[in-house]
Parts: structure tokens; sequence; C-alpha cells
């Protein structure tokens, strides 16, 4: 606790208060509700490799940036926010290690972070100079496009998870074009608060996994103990289980895609846990459940948006 108190209070510190008319360069999903997360994602071409580039995002949400299928950042639930926290905040990240010398693809994983509904879901500034020194410079615009992602923030505050749409390249070159759709650009006219992230900034990171014990064990549901209560996710690999079976880790539901391999886990919520109940429906079995592990996820500080 004494760590979580220390961040909030030096997070006054390392986020600057601004200003900015964003215009319509705020985009959104034409038809998502205020529990949906969604991918996004545009595709820009160069005659050659930039020389540097940075890409800011900014959100009232969490969010996961892609370039060229690579995460950017290394944290988690970014940007940082404490409890009821839902100001808009942008994070800069220096990006040209990722770019290629035909094609980059941008892409952003977007969750709300409250359930209030919000018209101005991202909006994205691609930026830098060619080698020839020519600087250049893009911003979300209704040339994006966006489909909605494969899970949704539950009222309770947890997730609901379809694996039978997980799709691994939805950050990728090609795509299936009949499953994506123009976004929606938000004319915002009010100057818009904002808080901008620096390079010395706190962050939620991955710490520590926890290996649990089984403390019971029937035809429905197994029930897991860890060693000590920790705040993070509970992460299940499944094995043999049917496509569209559906399984409970307490209050995260998962939808089998029935492949050989798959992983529930929630990605934009967090959950306390230690004693952890996994059911499942009529074609459950415990057998199912290759792999059980706690991931512990605390708040550090990342000193560098070189990533």
């Amino acid at each position: 606790m004494k760590s979580v108190r220390l961040l909030l209070g030096l997070c006054i510190c390392v986020l600057t208060a601004a200003a900015q008319d964003f215009g319509t360069h705020w985009i959104a999903a034409p038809q998502a509700d205020s529990t949906a997360q969604v991918w996004f994602r545009q595709t820009y071409l160069t005659a050659r490799r930039p020389a540097q580039a940075t890409v800011t995002v900014a959100s009232a949400g969490n969010f996961e940036l892609y370039v060229n299928q690579w995460n950017v950042s290394t944290d988690v639930l970014a940007p940082f926010r404490a409890p009821g926290d839902a100001c808009i905040k942008a994070v800069t990240y220096d990006v040209t290690r990722f770019l290629r010398p035909d094609s980059n693809v941008i892409a952003v994983w977007y969750a709300p972070a409250s359930t209030r509904t919000e018209r101005r879901q991202i909006t994205v500034t691609y930026s830098g100079t060619m080698p020839n020194g020519t600087r250049f410079s893009h911003v979300s615009d209704p040339g994006w496009l966006c489909r909605p992602a494969n899970r949704v923030i539950t009222p309770e505050g947890s997730e609901r998870v379809d694996g039978r749409d997980h799709d691994p390249f939805w950050n990728a070159i090609p795509i299936e074009a009949a499953r994506w759709r123009p976004v929606l650009a938000v004319r915002d006219t009010v100057s818009t608060g904002y808080k901008e992230v620096s390079s010395f900034y706190p962050a939620m990171r991955v710490t520590r996994l926890h290996r649990p014990s089984v403390v019971d064990t029937r035809a429905d549901s197994v029930i897991y103990e860890f060693p000590e209560a920790f705040t993070g996710w509970v992460r299940v690999t499944l094995r043999n289980t049917r496509r569209g079976q559906r399984i409970r880790i307490d209050d995260l539901e998962y939808i089998c895609n029935g492949k050989l391999d798959e992983q529930a886990c929630r990605k934009f919520t967090l959950a306390h846990c230690r004693r952890v109940t996994v059911t499942g429906d009529a074609r459950f079995s415990p057998s199912q459940l290759f792999n059980v592990e706690g991931v512990e996820i605390r708040p550090s500080y990342h000193r560098s948006y070189q990533y």
C-alpha cells in the first residue's frame, strides 16, 4: 500500500496539465457502447524508412499501441490511472526501431476505463523525420479502420472474452477487409483538458508469477488457492476444449475457441486474488485445465519511453 500511495502522490508531479483542441482528430467506433473494447488501425505508406518517429495516443480509457505488430510498451493497463480516474491522458512513444521502409501499421487496442459512454475514444498522432530531413505528421482521421475486439468490460468490472473471435492478425497486413469499418470522426469543439505523461511516469507492471495449490475438485469446478494474496490476473491455459464451451474464472467469463491450447485471462481490469474458483458448463472437465498461474501486477516507475 505504501508504494501505491507514493505513486499516487508523485503522479501529480510527472503529469503535466495542458489543454488542446483536438478537433476532428478524435475517433471512435460507430456502434461501440460503454463496455466495448475496440481495435483501431491505419496503414501509412512511405518510399523510405523514417529516420525518427513518435506516436502519441490520448484517451480517457486504457490502450495498447502496436506498430507493425510490435507492442511498443511493456506496461499493462496503460496509461496509469488511480481508482476512479477517467481523465484524458496522452502518452508519447518513440517507435523508430519498429518502422519499415515501405508500409507501417499503427494499431491501438482500446478499452473504456469506466462504464460512462465516451464519444471520444482515442486520438493518435504519428510524426517524425525522413532521412532527407523532411518532417511529416499524420493524425487519426476518417481514413482509420476499426472493429470490435473480442472482449468487453462487464458491469462488475471484469471482462467477457470470446475466444472464437480471437484474431492474432488484427494489427498486421493483410486484413479481412469485410470485417472492418471506417471510424467515426468525433468533433470536439471545446478546448479539452488532458494530462501528458512524461518519460518518467507511474506505470503498471507484471512483477511476479504465483503457482496455486488445488483445494477442491468437483465435476464442474476446481478451487485453487495461492500462497499469498495479490492484485493482478489469474491466467488459465486450457486444452481439449470444445468450441463455444464456457469457462468462468471467478467473475471472468471465457468462451472457448476449441483449438489445441488457449489462454483465458483478463487484460484491462484487475482482481484481488487468493482463492479462485474455475467452473465450466456441462462439457467441462478438470483435465482441461492444463496450467493455472497468478500474474501479480504492481505500480512502478517507467523511466523512459524507449521501450
